[in-house]
């Protein structure tokens, strides 16, 4: 498989240590293989992904890997071969976890940092969870659900002050999510926040008209979102 011509995110400049993963799947398309590190690229591009998986690809460990200084590598020969992707980072520069999420979070938790209960709706559970557990890190209590029912179900008790809600779940999507959750807090302000792989301008659209006050498409940083959520957001996107 290595032998493969590979398409790196991004080129590789460093020694480093490397983990690789490998599937004996489909395989890629050389003319495919150059866009799989781009945010939620898929070939089934409806909605609710019925046929072509969550469309998460390789964008989030892209930006993990590159975001301590590493590479990300994909091979495959072509469709029937299977692929394997390879995540290098620097060896001089190994971090344990712990440090670097205190390292990327201490700026959120200063004393007066503003604090949210957020509600995180991603029907894809280790983002979510991801998600739920570095904003936790800065201080805000978070709920994770991975439906648009169980977020309807919950955001009563729950009460959040923002909701971080993924547009394209199955069933439900995050358009009608929205909508019902405008009737069920009609008698206080919460701040609706859509996440999206799709972020043309017809899909901003339909998110204002849905009740969402702001859009971010994935993948989003955890800087972005604690830059976000800092001081009391506004409505408006």
């Amino acid at each position: 498989m290595r032998g493969s011509s590979p398409w790196s995110c991004p080129p590789s400049r460093c020694r480093s240590s490397e983990a690789s993963g490998r599937d004996d799947g489909p395989g890629i398309e050389p003319d495919i293989l150059k866009y799989i590190f781009e945010p939620f690229f898929q070939a089934d591009r409806s909605l609710d992904r019925e046929k072509g998986g969550l469309g998460i690809g390789l964008a989030p460990v892209c930006g993990l890997v590159t975001g301590h200084g590493g590479t990300v590598p994909a091979f495959s020969e072509g469709a029937g071969t299977g692929c394997e992707e390879v995540r290098r980072l620097p060896a001089a520069e190994a971090t344990g976890v712990s440090e670097v999420m205190s390292r990327e979070l201490q700026p959120a938790l200063r004393q007066d940092a503003v604090l949210h209960r957020v509600l995180v709706v991603d029907d894809h559970v280790d983002a979510g969870e991801t998600m739920g557990l570095l904003l936790r890190a800065a201080g805000h209590e978070v709920r994770v659900v991975t439906s648009g029912t169980e977020a309807l179900e919950t955001a009563p008790e729950f009460e959040p002050s923002v909701v971080l809600l993924d547009i394209g779940l199955p069933g439900m999507d995050g358009y009608e999510v929205a909508r019902r959750l405008r009737e069920q807090f009609s008698h206080r302000p919460v701040l609706l926040v859509a996440i999206s792989g799709y972020g043309q301008t017809e899909h901003r659209r339909e998110a204002r008209e849905a009740g969402f006050d702001h859009f971010f498409t994935k993948p989003v940083s955890i800087k972005t979102l604690r830059e976000f959520l800092a001081s009391p957001p506004s409505r408006g996107d």
